[in-house]
């Protein structure tokens, strides 16, 4: 029986994901929580110490691989780890010795996106392989190896979104059971339907930190537009929706921006962290590329303006922008470009494209209608 869950991931684990992770619920189903956090072993960028509620989480922080392996090998039949870390070379170690300890451990996979079919094939292609870095070749060619050939057993527990939830390259067949849940986001969601909602005359920016995520040092990428192009050019398409629209554009901040530590990059517009869910639940349509907290304007019918660039669309992140916007039969608008924005059109809500968009990639109409990780409680006591 399944006494303790163990949370394995690679970034810095704060307040936003103790609520996200359902750390409470856990605790108060009788499960002991631990989070193990391996930022140390893949960056080399200082970890924080992660703070909770005034006092520090049940954590466990490592610096190599032989304290990882070392811990694994001291878990037992009563234990799961949640495995928030991509199967890749460099994390290999950690899937076989979990294998190797007969340690079960489970996927998650519910928070996926649309993809462009070129991405969803990922076909070896030759000639971007002989053009590419020797570590991405390399990536490449491992994710088309068979798991099993690695000494990888499959993983013993898959948590699923939409129908579309993509775990392509995750260590799973057969044997692995599968819960169909929905996008974490959907909780959020559940909590502020109880509350009366209110439109107001407003549009909300769903802002990804686009010049200065960290994953993009951490990740070893570059930002898919340097700042001062990027803000310029979405500064003036909010400029032209607020003069047609006669609604003011509020900024609901990326959760892990500092915009305090920048220039007024938004032009003075009201700026906004941890509340997105509230500001899209009130606004009057929202403004986006690509990111995850479209599903909050989805379940809200909320209208979908889609933003590109020039950069934006040369860069690796350009097929996530034009691949979401054709979720909603759309096309992104081109910052650079000056052309006349039809509002009526882009204010239309298509009710059949969101209800296909909430089912493939949000929660299918068979799930449970109920918190995220209750739902996955209640499954680890009645099958573990």
């Amino acid at each position: 029986m399944i006494r303790r869950i163990i949370f394995c991931l690679d970034y810095s684990f704060g307040e936003r994901d103790y609520q996200r992770f359902g750390v409470e619920t856990f605790e108060r189903n009788g499960f002991s929580v631990e989070v193990w956090g391996l930022f140390s072993v893949f960056h080399s960028h200082d970890l924080e110490t992660t703070w909770v509620n005034n006092k520090v989480l049940a954590t466990r922080h490592f610096t190599s691989k032989c304290e990882v392996k070392s811990a694994i090998m001291e878990l037992g039949q009563n234990d799961i780890v949640i495995l928030l870390i991509p199967f890749r070379i460099n994390s290999l170690f950690i899937y076989r010795t979990l294998s190797k300890m007969k340690i079960r451990y489970c996927l998650l996979a519910a928070n996926s996106l649309p993809l462009l079919p070129l991405l969803r094939k990922n076909k070896f292609n030759v000639r971007k392989v002989l053009s590419a870095k020797p570590k991405h070749v390399l990536d490449q060619f491992f994710r088309h190896l068979p798991f099993k050939w690695l000494g990888v057993k499959s993983a013993s527990l898959l948590l699923l979104g939409g129908t579309k939830s993509n775990f392509s390259t995750y260590p799973v067949d057969n044997t692995t059971d599968k819960l169909w849940l929905h996008a974490l986001d959907y909780d959020l969601y559940l909590d502020q339907i109880k509350e009366p909602g209110v439109n107001e005359n407003y549009g909300v920016f769903l802002d990804e930190y686009m010049p200065f995520h960290p994953d993009y040092s951490y990740s070893n990428i570059s930002a898919p537009e340097s700042a001062e192009s990027y803000y310029e050019g979405i500064c003036k398409i909010f400029r032209s929706i607020e003069s047609k629209s006669g609604a003011n554009i509020i900024i609901a901040a990326h959760p892990r921006s500092n915009y305090e530590q920048h220039s007024d990059y938004f032009n003075g517009r009201h700026i906004i962290k941890g509340n997105t869910l509230e500001l899209v639940s009130k606004s009057s349509f929202v403004i986006c590329h690509a990111s995850t907290s479209v599903n909050f304007a989805v379940l809200f019918q909320k209208p979908v303006i889609f933003l590109t660039s020039d950069e934006l669309n040369k860069s690796w992140y350009g097929l996530h922008i034009h691949s979401m916007a054709a979720s909603f039969g759309k096309k992104p608008i081109n910052v650079n470009l000056d052309v006349a924005i039809d509002l009526q059109k882009e204010f239309e809500v298509d009710s059949a494209a969101y209800m296909e968009y909430k089912s493939k990639y949000i929660k299918t109409s068979d799930s449970r209608e109920a918190p995220f990780w209750e739902v996955f409680s209640d499954y680890l006591t009645e099958n573990y």
